[in-house]
């Protein structure tokens, strides 16, 4: 009797091992690994993701580790976000406005500076559907505004600087989380974008379709976004995968910082995971 409950409870004891040690492989795949500072694997993947200034360098030198985070500075000007024009007449008391051109450089936030009849001072962008060319804006007009009318957004010009998301490993990214800081005025915004082709950074065009992986706003603002869709293919230390980004903002003279976390194996293409 007493051999019989020692074989059940040796039984019993080698089931919750055998759990406790699947529960601890399933937690070894999920860790969060920040930047990815060090080369991580899973399986016969690895990858070593990290914000740069460009897409060919492994920062700061091609043998050196790539730092943690990536102060992006020195925004040139776009002027060709700072006007708009409206699409049909519209009556008092609109808050909508579908525009006559593309809308992709303007952001949320910015304010509506020309001196169009009927809209207040200090009325700004709430929202905007690229694809529809609608904004909609802080305050209604007060009289009603002629189609072909001009709008000016912001002060000036908007700004923009781009930089690279890079991967020496072997793995390919299929997403990752990224975080954003900036400081600007309560009313300026800084968006994180990306384009489905290719961008020609001195005009500011995307060969293809833009996306927005978020906007930043306030005098401290931070922000993260797991999981955006930013692929990333994989590459070496000379050649690293690369994925052009995008930072486009409403105030010149800032600095945003970048920040890069993968958080998952399901960040990650194509890497087979026996463990699950």
């Amino acid at each position: 009797m007493k051999k019989r409950l020692a074989c059940v409870g040796l039984s019993a004891l080698l089931v919750l091992l055998g759990a406790t040690q699947a529960n601890l492989a399933f937690a070894g795949i999920i860790e969060i690994v920040y930047n990815s500072a060090s080369t991580q694997s899973i399986q016969s993947g690895t990858w070593k993701v990290f914000p740069a200034t460009l897409a060919a360098t492994n920062a700061p030198t091609l043998t050196g580790s790539p730092v943690g985070a990536l102060a992006v500075t020195t925004f040139t000007t776009l002027s060709t976000c700072s006007t708009n024009t409206t699409s049909g007449l519209k009556a008092i008391g609109q808050t909508s406005f579908v525009m006559a051109g593309t809308i992709t450089a303007l952001t949320v936030g910015m304010t509506i500076s020309s001196a169009v009849p009927g809209i207040p001072a200090g009325t700004t962008i709430l929202t905007k559907n690229n694809g529809t060319r609608t904004i909609t804006i802080s305050n209604a007009n007060t009289i009603a505004i002629a189609s072909a009318s001009t709008f000016a957004f912001g002060s000036g010009p908007c700004y923009q600087k781009y930089f690279s998301i890079n991967n020496t490993g072997t793995a390919t990214l299929s997403s990752l989380g990224i975080v954003q800081t900036v400081t600007s005025n309560a009313t300026n915004t800084v968006q994180l974008q990306t384009c489905s082709g290719t961008w020609t950074e001195i005009s500011g065009a995307c060969s293809a379709s833009t996306g927005t992986i978020m906007t930043t706003s306030g005098t401290t603002g931070t922000q993260y976004v797991a999981g955006a869709a930013i692929g990333v293919p994989s590459g070496t230390l000379v050649t690293p995968g690369t994925r052009r980004m995008r930072a486009l903002s409403t105030q010149g003279g800032i600095t945003t910082t970048i920040n890069i976390v993968v958080t998952s194996s399901s960040n990650i293409t194509a890497v087979p995971n026996t463990n699950m």
